[in-house]
């Protein structure tokens, strides 16, 4: 008896050890990834606000510092959505349009539902002439529940913090995401005309 009560106290020790070693291991990992996040993140997410309120004419250089801190963040939690769009759009408006598709299907595989994500896709494949490919991504994006858009946008720590500084420059989350519809539904009208060879060849619409 007093031979099981020795191994059991030793297992018993050795479990608590191993536990004690993996939970500071854990904290330990954590901590270096925000250190490692800390050390890119930008002091202001305004100069990035301005521009994507109206990139029309403004230096996308601007977004450099921010797709190194998407990019730090969607490598570190490979399952943020919002961090591989934010890398997509970064990538777009510096002008590597491959990656901006890449990283935006990246984030539409991981949350499907929401609006943005599709989209954006739908709008870098219409400014490339790809109508085709451009109206099956608007007729995703318009099929995604606008509330359920809401929810996420509300959820998510980047998102509201974007959102925060938009609202000190008058963007309304709400009437901009009604507006996004909107523009959805006119750029598949536009497909619809190209169809019939009557598209307007100027027409031009941002991603966000």
């Amino acid at each position: 008896m007093f031979k099981f009560f020795t191994f059991l106290f030793s297992r018993t020790i050795i479990l608590f050890v191993a536990a004690f070693l993996l939970s500071h291991w854990l904290v330990d990992t954590e901590r270096m990834k925000v250190k490692t996040i800390n050390r890119v993140v930008p002091a202001s997410m305004r100069e990035m606000i301005e521009f994507s309120l109206s990139p029309k004419g403004k230096n996308p250089a601007v977004l450099k510092k921010y797709l190194l801190y998407f990019k730090t963040v969607a490598k570190i939690l490979p399952r943020s959505a919002v961090a591989q769009a934010m890398v997509g759009y970064c990538h777009y408006y510096l002008g590597d349009v491959p990656k901006a598709q890449e990283f935006f299907n990246k984030a539409i595989k991981i949350t499907p539902n929401f609006f943005w994500f599709h989209y954006d896709l739908g709008v870098i494949y219409f400014r490339q002439g790809l109508y085709p490919q451009a109206a099956q991504a608007l007729e995703k994006a318009i099929a995604c529940p606008p509330q359920e858009t809401m929810v996420y946008l509300n959820m998510s720590k980047i998102y509201k913090g974007l959102d925060s500084e938009a609202a000190q420059l008058g963007y309304n989350t709400e009437k901009g995401l009604a507006e996004g519809y909107r523009n959805a539904n006119e750029m598949l009208m536009l497909h619809r005309y190209h169809l019939s060879g009557s598209i307007k060849k100027d027409y031009w619409v941002q991603i966000f």
